[in-house]
């Protein structure tokens, strides 16, 4: 195979967990040329990964936008993307969208070899693919890798993996020197996330108070530390009642937050895309889950020496099976029952502080 094109149309996680693949396809076919399909807000985070060579963007709300202006234009939007693709002359392409519509793409595209998941029959346009009700047993990375055998490619276990460009990193050298954080000494928090769970996104969230409660702690034990917050942008709220002394950060463009995460000592956050930057940028991390499953969505490779995922044993956790959020009966018990004296064992581990 010459060409092939990863199809992702997904969020930050769902991205950077292709990255594993991508490697293996390169590596297994250093004279491939790859492309990748993804969403606009992730499309900073992938251009400058050496090993793609070509990125397509498809956003869905731009397009539901042109839909309801002009059924034509809507029309000639996606006749312009699937020329664009197959002008690229693809031999195969994964498709991880789980979704009819794209693999209706590759096919309008002329790419004869369709890899993907067969998910509530929706791989109707897919000539190769494995039956799937959900992730859950193992790392969703390795169900990725299983669809390599489609591809005559033997699975292999990569780091996640993005590139920082040098303007940057410079920028960012600059811009954390200007908030008074110097030599390395700082952790960086994402208390927010959760949004493809959409309204129920709270249900992924450690109560701020306790990362507040977190932070004070931090301070008071070690001080020599100093302490960051990163929020997007329909976060703002979750920076109110953190001491002065942390440091909130500005709304930044995602490359500038990754640039941001790359120079931290230590990253703390909920199950969220960040935690998936901090993770491909080999950071140290504490991580904590509710909902949601380590087993399928924890940093990858496990690595005892850079990550700590803390979890209740609760019996009702996880409970985000198949892609669905059942009703919470217990108050968010898996997230809440976890204490700030906990998270701080698991830094002052990290960080070999006795």
């Amino acid at each position: 195979m010459k060409n092939i094109l990863i199809v992702n149309p997904f969020g930050i996680g769902d991205v950077l967990f292709t990255t594993p693949l991508l490697k293996a396809i390169k590596t297994s076919l250093p004279e491939a040329k790859i492309g990748f399909l993804c969403n606009r807000r992730v499309y900073p985070l992938i251009k400058d990964i050496p090993f793609i060579d070509w990125v397509f963007v498809y956003e869905r709300d731009e397009m539901e936008d042109i839909r309801r202006r002009s059924l034509l234009l809507w029309l000639r939007a996606h006749r312009k993307l699937i020329g664009e693709i197959r002008e690229k002359r693809f031999d195969a392409a994964i498709d991880l969208s789980l979704n009819t519509k794209f693999g209706a793409f590759l096919w309008l595209a002329g790419i004869k070899k369709r890899i993907g998941y067969d998910y509530k029959k929706r791989g109707k346009f897919l000539n190769y693919k494995i039956p799937l009700e959900g992730y859950r047993e193992k790392h969703i990375i390795e169900y990725h890798l299983e669809l390599l055998r489609f591809a005559n490619i033997k699975p292999a276990v990569f780091p996640m993996e993005i590139n920082i460009p040098e303007k940057d990193a410079v920028w960012t050298s600059r811009f954390l020197d200007s908030c008074g954080i110097k030599n390395g000494r700082f952790i960086c928090l994402a208390p927010g996330g959760g949004e493809s769970f959409g309204k129920e996104a709270y249900r992924k969230l450690w109560p701020k108070e306790k990362f507040i409660e977190l932070c004070c702690v931090i301070e008071k034990q070690i001080p020599d530390y100093k302490i960051g917050v990163v929020l997007g942008p329909k976060e703002r709220g979750l920076s109110e009642g953190f001491p002065p002394s942390v440091v909130i950060f500005p709304y930044m463009p995602l490359e500038k937050v990754a640039a941001t995460i790359s120079l931290c000592s230590l990253f703390i956050s909920n199950d969220n895309g960040l935690m998936r930057i901090a993770n491909s940028l080999e950071r140290k991390i504490v991580v904590l889950f509710g909902p949601t499953s380590e087993k399928v969505y924890s940093p990858y490779p496990p690595d005892s020496q850079k990550h700590i995922v803390i979890t209740k044993d609760v019996p009702c956790r996880p409970c985000y099976q198949n892609f669905r959020l059942p009703p919470c009966p217990y108050n968010l018990r898996c997230l809440r029952e976890i204490s700030a004296e906990e998270v701080f064992e698991a830094v002052k581990k990290l960080l070999k502080i006795t």
